[in-house]
């Protein structure tokens, strides 16, 4: 299969039924596969779908994995009816882990006769949904393990779009992981033509992002004191203790003025406000030491 007719959207119908994990919070898998599958699978399928999709778990081998143990494929054909074979990850990236980090080691006992020209032939990993695939290629296997890693961005020079094999833009990479349906991640594990070969995958790394703190923010304005004043509420102190807000002009693309937050997370603006004009204040979204705490925007007031 040629790498313009990728089989990933067909791939992850057959995923339809299966339960991965997902959620709101940060997608993360760290699988050293020391003592289990990790909850991985295999799927093994012929070029054209023409016969039988086989799924189960992936098989765990205990020892000589780097370190310890991982998991392996082996591939099934007697060598007259080809089928492909790749591993499955549990989990379901988020729209929430566009820029992830994903890195896993592998090998192959496959050194000839590979597909050649296709994605199949090439140690790759792909992300696929109804909505559109991305994917990247790093060549072909080695014997021993090899180290590969690539984001889940579109700052990623591997990263290529599953429709054209171009290189894939943010909205590529968006919409391969907004499909209600969900989103499947998988590598590929059979790379030649020859039977009997044997892939291993060990050390699979999936580094989710954190979603964004939600925070509030109260406003209200004290025409005697001449001052804008609310609250920063959400989150940890890190959201809320000596963060930045920001005074507008309903509309307004500058702020007129800004204050930092107490320890309370209540702040203070003097500024004469105008009768009959509407304002808003606003924390902005910032990268803490341990988090991300989003933007908030209060309700508007008059002058």
């Amino acid at each position: 299969m040629r790498a313009g007719r990728l089989a990933s959207l067909t791939i992850a119908a057959l995923a339809a039924g299966l339960t991965f994990a997902s959620g709101a919070s940060a997608t993360d898998l760290n699988a050293p596969f020391d003592s289990t599958n990790e909850g991985f699978l295999f799927l093994t399928y012929d070029q054209a779908f023409e016969t039988e999709a086989i799924f189960g778990p992936a098989e765990h081998v205990a020892s000589g994995g780097n370190p310890g143990g991982h998991i392996r494929f082996s591939d099934p054909d007697s060598g007259a009816n080809e089928r492909f074979g790749v591993f499955f990850s549990p989990i379901q990236p988020q729209p929430s882990d566009v820029g992830a980090a994903i890195s896993f080691d592998m090998r192959s006992t496959a050194t000839t006769n590979f597909h050649t020209g296709t994605v199949e032939g090439q140690v790759s990993l792909v992300v696929a949904s109804d909505n559109g695939t991305v994917y990247c290629t790093f060549g072909a296997p080695t014997a021993s393990f090899t180290h590969y890693a690539m984001a889940l961005s579109a700052d990623s020079p591997c990263l290529k779009d599953g429709n054209d094999n171009t290189d894939a833009t943010t909205e590529d990479v968006v919409n391969a992981v907004t499909a209600e349906s969900g989103t499947q991640l998988y590598v590929y594990a059979d790379f030649s033509y020859n039977a009997g070969e044997v892939a291993d995958l060990d050390n699979f790394i999936f580094d989710g992002n954190d979603p964004a703190v939600e925070r509030e923010i109260t406003l209200k304005y004290n025409d005697k004191s001449k001052t804008f004043s609310g609250k920063v509420t959400g989150g940890d102190e890190e959201c809320t203790s000596g963060v930045e807000v920001q005074l507008f002009k309903k509309g307004a693309e500058a702020p007129l003025d800004s204050d930092l937050t107490a320890p309370t997370g209540k702040f203070k603006i003097a500024k004469k406000a105008k009768k009959g004009t509407k304002y808003t204040a606003r924390a902005p979204e910032f990268a803490g030491e341990s988090q991300t705490c989003g933007e908030a925007v209060s309700k508007t007031v008059k002058g």
